[in-house]
């Protein structure tokens, strides 16, 4: 059974540096899961055009622009674990954020 205030306690009781380890190791994994509906809010996927609107955006939100992406067929770039800038993709942030996007530059 889990119990999350064991779990909480452990991980407080962690260096920083151990916790840096094992934010790497999560995200690094969830760069195998993006583009796929195993993704978990972690790994970026986008370029630098939402740069500044998605290093605020916590990974709830995150998870639910990649199922929006996926959702109206997008995926990320070949060999990449990026979504291409679109405005489609532009769309979905300002639906979830309702922070309004800057058009791709290059499309």
């Amino acid at each position: 059974m889990f119990d999350s205030e064991t779990h909480d306690c452990h991980y407080n009781n962690l260096t920083f540096n151990a916790r840096l380890e094992i934010d790497s190791a999560v995200r690094k994994l969830d760069e195998s899961f993006v583009g796929t509906d195993d993704y978990i809010g972690m790994a970026f996927f986008w370029s630098h055009t939402y740069k500044y609107t998605m290093r605020d955006v916590g990974p709830m939100q995150r998870q639910r622009i990649h199922a929006k992406l996926l959702a109206a067929g997008e995926k990320p770039a070949e060999g990449s674990h990026f979504f291409p800038d679109s405005d489609v993709f532009g769309d979905i942030i300002e639906e979830v954020t309702g922070t309004k996007q800057p058009a791709p530059l290059f499309v």
